[in-house]
């Protein structure tokens, strides 16, 4: 059995592990994870620099496409590289749309 990090990391075969859970069993599956929270920011984000709704909407949608695929070929750069459940998806989506409107509302 392959020593795990102290505290947490990458092992040689490149699964993650925090502490010693691997990270992998909810990241990424869950409707809302840590990573829904910088979503709904770059929603905010786009909403500050004057992006239109329909290219927000093709922002979220591309990447989260793109996303499983650039997890298969570079699992390396993603701090947890399991693919994102569909429902993860569209939350992700609707998270930087929220962002977004309420970023236009505000008139951050």
């Amino acid at each position: 059995m392959q020593e795990l990090p102290p505290g947490g990391g990458i092992t040689q075969d490149g699964k993650i592990y925090i502490g010693e859970i691997p990270a992998t069993i909810t990241e990424n599956q869950t409707p809302i994870d840590k990573f829904t929270a910088l979503h709904f920011l770059f929603g905010l984000g786009l909403a500050k620099y004057k992006f239109e709704l329909y290219q927000v909407l093709f922002a979220a949608v591309s990447f989260e496409l793109l996303e499983d695929v650039l997890k298969d070929r570079y699992p390396q750069m993603w701090p947890y590289s399991s693919k994102d459940s569909k429902t993860n998806s569209l939350v992700d989506i609707l998270a930087t749309v929220g962002g977004y409107g309420i970023g236009k509302e505000i008139k951050i």
